[in-house]
Order: C-alpha cells, then sequence, then structure tokens
C-alpha cells in the first residue's frame, strides 16, 4: 500500500527550489529492479520508507543518500535490496564525478595534488586507450558497504569532493604499478575489478600518486639498548607510520628494569617508560594523514626480566604508568618455554645484557645457551612458568592479547634462514622476515578473492572469465578441454589417473602445459593424490551449482606476482634501510579472502574433510604457480641477490621443512629443478593476512576465517544497518522459511541457527559460526596449509566463554601442530560494543521453530555483533 503524501516536498537546488515529483522515486525504483525477482510488495515497502524519510530542501545528492539508506536498511527481507542499494548508490555516485578518466587525472595534477608530470603525460598520451578499456558499469557489481568504504577512504578528493569513481581507482593503482606497460596495466585493471584479487590498502590508497609508498609492513629492532638507538628506531617508527606502515618491533635486547647504567652508574627504569614513548609517538604520527592512526606490535622473548610487565601492558587496571593500551604486544616464543609450561618447571629470567646474543639463538643452541646461563647463575629471577603462564591467558582473556608466535618453528621452517635469525613478526602477526641494524625489513601484500574462480556447472570455465575481466581474448592460450576419469586425455601424451596407487604410472613432464582435470568429490576428495602428471583441474560437489576453476588461480596468482614484484621496484621506501632489505631479498605476502564464502557456495561445512581437502589443494596451487612465476622472472631478470645458500637454492621448498608431500596434480620435481638452475625472484611469496577493508570492498567474508554470525549490524556514519548472512538468506527464502518470526528468533538467538528446529541439519552444520566450531578445526586447516605458506597466518581464535584450560589446551595444540603463528586475537564474547533492539518475543515464545532449551534474555532486548566501519587498523589488510 502506497503512502499518501498530502506535502510538496521541494529540492534545494541553485538556481532555486523544484518541486519533488514523487512518481519519479517510484517510478526509479521500479526501473531500478526490473531484472529482479523482488516482489512488488516489498517494492511498495521501500517507496513508503523512502516517502517518510521525506523533508524540505533536500539537496539532489541528499535524496539519493535516502534512498540507498532506505535500500540498504531493507536488506534482512529480501538479497535483491542489497542489488538495489548498490544501484542506487553507484547511480549516486556516477551523478556527482565525471565519465573520462583523463579529465580527472587532469584535474587533479593541475590543483597540485596526488599526481606527477610523469604520471600525468603517460596518461594523456595513452588516454584513448584507456577510455576504451575502463567500464564504469562494473561499479555495480561492489556491494553497498563496498562503495560506501571506498568513498570514505580510498576514492582520491578535491576540497572534500569525490573526483574518482572505483574505476578510476583500479586504472589509477594499475598504472602506477605497471608503469612501463598498457597491456599489463589492463590486464591487471581487470583482475582487480572484477574482484579476482587486490592489491593491500597502502597500495590503494598511494599507487600512481606522488607519494608511492605502497608496502605494508615494516619490521625492525632496537638493537643496542642505547639512547641513541632507541630514539633512532622512535624517529622510524614515526617515519614509517606517516607514510602508511604498519609496524613490528623486536625489543629483546632492550635491558631490564634495575639494570646498571655503565655510563652514569644510575639504574634503569625497565621496558615500560620506553614503550611509552612509542605510545606517543603513534598517536601523534598517524598513517597517511589521519587516515588510520598509527600502530605497532612490540615483540619480547618470555626469559626477559621485564616479561610480566610486558604481558600486562593493556590490562583494563594498574597504574597508569604501567601501561600503554594503544601498543599491541606479542611474545617471540622458544619451545624450551613451551616445555617448562608443560612439566611445571622453573623458568629464568634474565636481563639481555647479561646474556648477550640468547635472542639469536634457537632451537637446540638456545636451550643448550639457556640451560648454561642458568647453571652459571645469571639468571636475575627464577619462577615457575607457570606463573608466567597464568598471567598470559588472564591477560588474553581479559584484553586479547598478547599475540602468540613460536620462535624455533618461524626459524626452522624459513626461506630466509641462510641470513640469520628472523626475530620478530610485524604488526597483524602474518610476516616474518630477517631484520638486522642495517635492514628493516618489508613486505607487500595481496589477497585473491577465492570465490570469484568458482564458475557455474555447464559453463565454459574460459569463456565465462574472459566475459568476467570486458576482454575475449585468452589469457593463457589454454584450451577448455576438461579431462575427466572416463576420457583422461586430450592429446597424444599420456597422464595417467589411477584409483589406486599401486597402479599409479609416472612420467616426464615438463610443466608447462595447461592441462585440465575435472575432479569430482569421489577423485578429490578422496584419491587425488593418485592423479599424476596434469597440471590444472576443478572442483566440485553433488550439492553445489558451481565448481572451483583451479587454471584461471594459476593464472591470476602469476599476474599478481609480476605485479608485486613491480612495486618492489617502485615503492618510495621511507627508509634507505628498508629499501635496501627489500631489494635484497624481494619477500612478498599473497594471501587470500572468502574462504568462509568459498566453502558456502560448494556446500562444503567449515569443518568437514572435504573442506580440508579443499583448503590443502588451494594453498598447494597458490604455492606452485607464485614459485613458477618468480622462477620465471629470475630466469628473466636474475634471481633474488641473496639467493644464493637459500633453502631453495638447494632444491629445498618450504613444505619440505614439515615433511609433507603436494597431493596436487602439478610438477613439482621440474619446478625444483628450475628453481636450482635459474633461482627465485623473491625469498617469500605467501603469508594469509588480515583483509579488513579489502573484504568489504570485495563483498567477502574476512581472510580464512569462518562467518563469525549470521546476523550483526553494520555501523556507519548513516546509522545501524542490520545484516543477514546473504548466503543463509538465499536459503532461507528458497525453503519458504524466511519472515519476521525467523528474523526475531535469529536476532534473538545472537546469529545462530543452530537451536530453530526448522531448519534442516545440513543448513545448520553449513552456517556454524566462528563460535560453534571447534578451535582444533580451525587449527587443523591451519596446520594443513602451513607447509604451502612460507611466512605465516594471521589466526584468531574465537572463545565464547574462555578458561584457563581451554586456551592452554588450545595453544599447547597449535605449537603441536607446528603453526608459526599461535594466536593473533583472542577473540571472546562480547567481540564489539553491543546493539540493543526490541524484539517480539511473545512471537517467539508461540513460535514452534524453537527447540524447547531456549533461554530467553530477563530484557525484551536482543544483542548481535556489530562491525564498525571505523574500526581496528587495518595496515596489513589485503
Amino acid at each position: 500500500m502506497t503512502v499518501a503524501s498530502d506535502k510538496t516536498f521541494f529540492l534545494k537546488k541553485s538556481t532555486g527550489k523544484e518541486p519533488i515529483e514523487i512518481s519519479r522515486i517510484l517510478n526509479l525504483l521500479k526501473s531500478i529492479s526490473s531484472d529482479l525477482t523482488i516482489s512488488e510488495d516489498l517494492l511498495m515497502d521501500l517507496y513508503n520508507k523512502i516517502i517518510e524519510g521525506l523533508c524540505d530542501n533536500m539537496l539532489i545528492d541528499e535524496l539519493f543518500s535516502l534512498f540507498t539508506e532506505c535500500a540498504a536498511s531493507c536488506m534482512t527481507k529480501h538479497p535483491d535490496f542489497d542489488v538495489i542499494s548498490r544501484r542506487l548508490a553507484v547511480k549516486q555516485l556516477h551523478a556527482k564525478t565525471g565519465t573520462s578518466f583523463f579529465k580527472k587525472v587532469k584535474l587533479l595534477f593541475k590543483a597540485g595534488l596526488y599526481f606527477d608530470k610523469s604520471f600525468y603525460e603517460r596518461v594523456k598520451e595513452a588516454k584513448d586507450e584507456i577510455e576504451a578499456v575502463i567500464d564504469y558499469n562494473k561499479d555495480f557489481n561492489l556491494s553497498y558497504f563496498g562503495i560506501r568504504t571506498l568513498e570514505r577512504s580510498y576514492l582520491l578528493k578535491l576540497n572534500d569532493k569525490i573526483i574518482e569513481r572505483p574505476q578510476d581507482l583500479y586504472m589509477r593503482v594499475a598504472l602506477g604499478v605497471h608503469y612501463d606497460s598498457l597491456q599489463d596495466a589492463f590486464e591487471t585493471y581487470r583482475l582487480l575489478s572484477t574482484q579476482y584479487f587486490s592489491f593491500a590498502t597502502p597500495t590503494m590508497f598511494n599507487s600512481g600518486t606522488m607519494n608511492q609508498q605502497m608496502a605494508s609492513c615494516f619490521l625492525l629492532g632496537i638493537d643496542f639498548d642505547t639512547t641513541e638507538s632507541i630514539f633512532d628506531a622512535v624517529k622510524n617508527c614515526a617515519l614509517i607510520s606517516k607514510r602508511t606502515g604498519g609496524l613490528g618491533l623486536q625489543i629483546h635486547n632492550l635491558r631490564g628494569n634495575n639494570s646498571i647504567i655503565k655510563s652514569s652508574g644510575g639504574r634503569t627504569s625497565g621496558i615500560v617508560p620506553v614503550l611509552k614513548i612509542f605510545e606517543s609517538t603513534l598517536r601523534c604520527i598517524d598513517q597517511g594523514g589521519q587516515k588510520r592512526p598509527g600502530a605497532c606490535a612490540f615483540y619480547l622473548e618470555p626469559w626477559h626480566v621485564d616479561i610480566l610487565e610486558f604481558i600486562e601492558l593493556k590490562k583494563n587496571t594498574g597504574k597508569e604508568e604501567m601501561r600503554c593500551r594503544d601498543l599491541f604486544t606479542a611474545l617471540w616464543i622458544p619451545d624450551l618455554f613451551m616445555e617448562r609450561v608443560k612439566e611445571d618447571g622453573q623458568w629464568s629470567l634474565f636481563s639481555p645484557d647479561e646474556v648477550p646474543g640468547l635472542n639469536l639463538l634457537y632451537g637446540e643452541e638456545f636451550k643448550e645457551k639457556y640451560i648454561q646461563e642458568e647453571k652459571k647463575g645469571t639468571a636475575r629471577r627464577t619462577i615457575r612458568a607457570q606463573v608466567i603462564w597464568k598471567s598470559l591467558i588472564s591477560s588474553q582473556i581479559e584484553t586479547g592479547l598478547p599475540y602468540m608466535l613460536y620462535k624455533d618453528t618461524i626459524n626452522k621452517c624459513n626461506n630466509q634462514k641462510h641470513l640469520g635469525t628472523i626475530q620478530s613478526s610485524n604488526l597483524c602477526a602474518e610476516i616474518v622476515e630477517y631484520t638486522s641494524p642495517d635492514e628493516i625489513a618489508v613486505c607487500n601484500l595481496s589477497s585473491i578473492g577465492l570465490p570469484s574462480f568458482l564458475v557455474k556447472k555447464g559453463m565454459d570455465a574460459k569463456k565465462y572469465h574472459q566475459e568476467r575481466m570486458g576482454h575475449n581474448n585468452s589469457p593463457d592460450g589454454t584450451s577448455d578441454t576438461l579431462i575427466t576419469p572416463e576420457s583422461p586425455t586430450t592429446d597424444s601424451s599420456s597422464h595417467s589417473i589411477s584409483q589406486e596407487p599401486e597402479k599409479e604410472e609416472k612420467e616426464n613432464f615438463d610443466g608447462s602445459e595447461n592441462k585440465r582435470m575435472k575432479t569430482d568429490e569421489k577423485m578429490v576428495n578422496k584419491s587425488v593424490e593418485t592423479i599424476t602428471q596434469t597440471v590444472d583441474f576443478i572442483f566440485t560437489t553433488d550439492e553445489s551449482e558451481y565448481y572451483f576453476d583451479f587454471n584461471h588461480l594459476r593464472y591470476v596468482v602469476s599476474i599478481i606476482i609480476h605485479s608485486m614484484n613491480k612495486i618492489i621496484d617502485i615503492n618510495a621506501y621511507p627508509l634507505s634501510q628498508a629499501r635496501n632489505s627489500n631489494f635484497k631479498h624481494r619477500p612478498l605476502g599473497l594471501g587470500i579472502q572468502g574462504l568462509a564464502d568459498l566453502f558456502v557456495m560448494l556446500r562444503l561445512p567449515f569443518d568437514s574433510d572435504k573442506a580440508r581437502e579443499l583448503n590443502k589443494l588451494i594453498f598447494e596451487t597458490i604455492q606452485f604457480a607464485a614459485l613458477e612465476e618468480s622462477c620465471k622472472l629470475a630466469k628473466q631478470y636474475g634471481p633474488y641477490s641473496s639467493f644464493e645458500g637459500s633453502p631453495a637454492s638447494k632444491g629445498i621448498l618450504h613444505f619440505d621443512f614439515y615433511g609433507v608431500k603436494p597431493i596436487t596434480p602439478f610438477d613439482w620435481s621440474n619446478l625444483r629443478r628450475n628453481i636450482v638452475n635459474y633461482g627465485l625472484r623473491n625469498s617469500m611469496l605467501t603469508s594469509l593476512m588480515p583483509t579488513a577493508s579489502t573484504s568489504q570492498i570485495m563483498g567477502f567474508n574476512e581472510c580464512f576465517e569462518p562467518f563469525t554470525s549470521n546476523f550483526y549490524a553494520r555501523r556507519t556514519l548513516a546509522g545501524d544497518f542490520q545484516i543477514i548472512n546473504k548466503y543463509l538468506l538465499k536459503d532461507l527464502i528458497q525453503l519458504g522459511l524466511w519472515n519476521d518470526e525467523m528474523k526475531n528468533i535469529l536476532i534473538e538467538q545472537k546469529g545462530s541457527i543452530q537451536k530453530i528446529t526448522s531448519i534442516p541439519k545440513n543448513l545448520k552444520q553449513l552456517y556454524k559460526t566462528s563460535w560453534e566450531l571447534s578451535m582444533k578445526s580451525l587449527i587443523d586447516l591451519s596446520s594443513d596449509r602451513q607447509p604451502f605458506i612460507d611466512q605465516s597466518q594471521s589466526l584468531n581464535m574465537f572463545v565464547a566463554t574462555p578458561t584457563y584450560q581451554k586456551i592452554t589446551s588450545m595453544h599447547f595444540y597449535s605449537w603441536k601442530k607446528k603453526l608459526k603463528t599461535g594466536m593473533y586475537y583472542l577473540r571472546t564474547k562480547p567481540i564489539a560494543s553491543a546493539v540493543q533492539f526490541t524484539v517480539d518475543k511473545e512471537m517467539i515464545k508461540k513460535s514452534n521453530l524453537m527447540t524447547s532449551d531456549l533461554q530467553f534474555s530477563e530484557m525484551n532486548t536482543g544483542t548481535y555483533q556489530t562491525e564498525d566501519e571505523n574500526g581496528p587498523c587495518d595496515t596489513c589488510t589485503a
């Protein structure tokens, strides 16, 4: 039913007032939803909501904001409201921005902002080709919240007015990276604009501009406990933060409290006063001029005499002079400490000036030196290891920190082990690289959007990807032929597909041909290790309408690795020590996002055996493709300068440290030979970082995490929006189960469907949230892929009601599974500020949809998880 409005509302325009034609609003809504399945009643609900929000003297931009916000607020009613809200948001943005990429670059250049003359001239010279490739219709593929995220932080502005469109951003970034090749720039643009991957936030901010600082992560240390060294580190952190870099700083060498100062005879105050200097500095020097707050994680080994004070830095109680709540704390843990905790043994604490070089040892060498110093009586203090452990667990339950990283595993399983001891990670605990007084480690990041590699069954994969990307030529010249168990070959070559390992036939294969293996769940999920000498393949299940195309994944990885190497070469480094390190070792961090989306679309429960198998296949493929491209680049440009003596130079690849064998049907043996012969362009290739901002832009769940809730609030400047898991909403609508009653129950259950009796068991398995999954399953997934991730993983743990025993068991399990990062954050409930809102409790009581043990809260409110658009620092987000 239409809301009647007797009042005439007027738009405020430069030429005066103009009446708002109410009928045109309805026509706009009908036009913009003409190809959708939404009912006329629901569309009229949106129309009425808009009419109720009208007021006099609105600007046209304010009117469109009302349209988009009303549509976004209806997303829990039907999936099409997401489409309507994004279309309205894009129309709003397009209405106030130009249609020429070159003209926008010229406008900003003439204003003296962002672009230098060389970039402007390159764009001017190629403007016709650029305008022919850029496709503003692709903006409509972004989600409403993705568009708003881009508008808030990423799109370039002039006098606070947005100048860029999303496609302009992608084109600018691609041209900035591939300054010397339009062809490479256009292919990178196509992949960025179709959500196959994203560069990290600093690259998206700065590429193509005069400030081409595109690296995400910087690792450094206070290598000498002197005033000069401490304040050099403070200055370096400020300069890096100013240029949008995130920081990881090792402080193992800082003397403990009450140590003698030889020059004056006085006594030191320990590490806390030093850390407060860093805290104040980072409050002052944010990342890129108020784009993001400055942030640094500090790494300390647990044998340091000030370890207990360090662990308690972020606690909510205690003396203010002993707290640094804006900093992030991390433990760099040797195996010996875990062993002493396990056996309830004693643990000795030292001041690093009295055990010089202890931080540079690991494994048996560390153990021998540590025990030797214990016997010599060098320790300042000896306590039960479990005293430290209990303080650690207490802090993690209260604050989520410190991070847990395992020093010995990191150093034993590291491509840079020939350079020296790795002493710390970065802000987000996924980068593990060598640092020294002369070298500040750097890492450039990107992430792959895994759901983009799903193709609907019955569709030709090559044609699908070409049309989606916006060109008709095959990117790699591969054929479309699918190799099936019934027809295993496409040419005269013989590639055996055996169901029994003892019947497996092997042959030499150069790894260059692009065969495609169609693997259904019987093949991949049960016996993929017996499929030999094929290169590319797909994964599917009977329950899904999609298959995963590994062939295109391999191709996209090659493009990303090529692009990230360009970034290393052209990056504007904030410090010479960072430039020197990055040019020597050329490490990269290629990660993923949307693993949870992928599992749901393939109808695989997150904790299922099939999901574990697909997880392995994905990361093996990424690692193979990354090594393959890095080797090709080494053959063309030479290996990274410190390659000689590295494990890879001796034919030892990262997964060899773990004693595992790949199960993907690629020619790993030939790749290994090529690496020994030609080298690698990069010392590191893969890491799994958080992807907070870029996941919002691309519309996927963050990194490799499960969904944290099926119903949550997204807090924006326009207000709080209720959001339901889009896949669950679609399933419930198809089953005829979605209505106001179900919505109320889902709110009452805080986004869980486990006690809703009308929902089928298979959906309950599919939509388990992070709070309902065993942390063992998350650790197992991380452990399965770790051999094929040569850096580390930002692994969050989710424990709704944490106890000492639960957290202890979790940590020891991840340590035994040889994870490098045992834990990034410990997430406990509530994990964010609660939003309270009214639910119809009487409706729920009358409902027969719930199990009998449902417990209601005393208040007539529900509480659900929130996501704040101005959330935590996302330096590493890729």
